[in-house]
């Protein structure tokens, strides 16, 4: 079983670590059918794998909700058995989610048990820091500084957040002002030394 389901999460990461609009959506159809079929095997360890793997795609996609939503429903299948390994070895953004999870009781305990057996070096996302902006960025805006340091284009950032290719325009244009900067690349290297994104 393990060398049956193998090749479809190491597929699964690697669409994901490619993070285009078109491996996401990848990613996506292939996360639902193994989460089908894993249920329908009652494969456990496999299907909180696969729940983490959904966690970190949304999180890609700036759908936090829907992220913390399928973490949760990995950990309450992880925590009867005490799976800590299977989300060590994903990506550490699964450290920076289990920090926003509210939990509470032996899930708390079970969460935090998780979040220190993560290697000390690992990174953690840094706190927005807006305090020297003359007006601070909005929610929104702060996606789309995010995808312009991954070098999306607008219409890829368009399709990434479900707008239009002109409501991204406005929106940079908002950036730029709001950063004072002429271009993406200024405004990418601005937000950086402001620490509103990490480097």
């Amino acid at each position: 079983m393990p060398w049956f389901l193998a090749p479809h999460l190491t597929l699964v990461k690697i669409l994901i670590a490619q993070n285009t609009p078109g491996s996401n959506q990848k990613a996506g159809k292939l996360l639902n059918q193994l989460e089908e079929y894993l249920k329908g095997i009652h494969n456990t360890r496999f299907l909180i794998e696969t729940l983490a793997l959904r966690a970190l795609l949304e999180h890609k996609l700036t759908n936090q909700p829907d992220a913390l939503l399928a973490l949760e429903k990995a950990l309450r299948l992880g925590k009867p058995g005490g799976f800590i390994r299977v989300f060590v070895d994903l990506d550490s953004k699964i450290e920076f989610l289990l920090s926003q999870l509210k939990a509470d009781g032996d899930m708390h305990r079970y969460v935090q048990q998780i979040r220190t057996t993560f290697p000390e070096q690992q990174p953690v996302e840094p706190p927005v820091n807006q305090e020297r902006l003359p007006e601070k960025l909005t929610n929104r805006e702060l996606q789309i500084l995010e995808l312009l340091a991954d070098r999306l284009t607008n219409k890829e950032i368009a399709s990434r957040l479900v707008i239009s290719p002109g409501t991204v325009k406005g929106h940079t244009i908002h950036i730029y002002q709001k950063l004072d900067v002429k271009n993406r690349r200024q405004a990418v290297e601005k937000a950086i030394a402001l620490k509103i994104l990490s480097s």
